[in-house]
């Protein structure tokens, strides 16, 4: 009877690890499968950790100094991989103590420039005060032939950069 017992011991034993692999394995997938990237450049890394933290993206830091990083709100994210608005299960922030590409922060609302032709956008986004990136599928060439499909953040929130997302024909976009 007593070997009978450590059987059922051993048997629940192996059981019980088989399920913990299976849920480790299980959380692993999920941390595998991409996401959207939120653009974070320019932010302090505290804030910008928190952001992909909360939207289950891994993260790693290049930069902090001799020391590393020991307070991450002492940081600013200075450029990012991949760039906002793309999928992928990992992000690389590269961080400095204060960013000399970052321009100051000024904030304007947003306007409203979706459907305009993108050199119309990028006028009317710099008469506003606004700073701009340009998310596209393929080459630039003439930015009058670009048409913005859409942008980040939307028309009338208060913001200091915007991203717009251009297509040759917004019919055909598929963000």
């Amino acid at each position: 009877m007593k070997r009978h017992g450590q059987e059922i011991a051993l048997a629940a034993l192996i059981v019980g690890a088989a399920a913990a692999a299976a849920g480790a394995i299980l959380v692993d997938v999920d941390r595998r499968e991409p996401k959207v990237v939120p653009r974070v450049v320019g932010q302090q890394l505290d804030v910008a950790i928190a952001d992909l933290d909360a939207r289950g993206l891994r993260h790693r830091t290049v930069g902090g100094g001799s020391f590393g990083v020991v307070v991450p709100s002492h940081w600013q994210v200075c450029s990012q991989a991949p760039r906002g608005g793309t999928k992928a299960v990992e992000a690389t922030l590269v961080v400095e103590r204060a960013c000399s590409r970052v321009p100051p922060v000024r904030t304007a609302v947003v306007p409203d420039v979706e459907y305009e032709s993108l050199d119309q956008a990028e006028a009317e986004l710099r008469f506003g005060g606004l700073g701009f990136e340009v998310s596209a599928d393929d080459e630039i060439v003439v930015r009058s032939h670009w048409q913005v499909c859409d942008q980040e953040p939307a028309p009338g929130e208060w913001a200091r950069s915007v991203e717009l997302y251009v297509s040759k024909d917004c019919e055909d976009w598929d963000r």
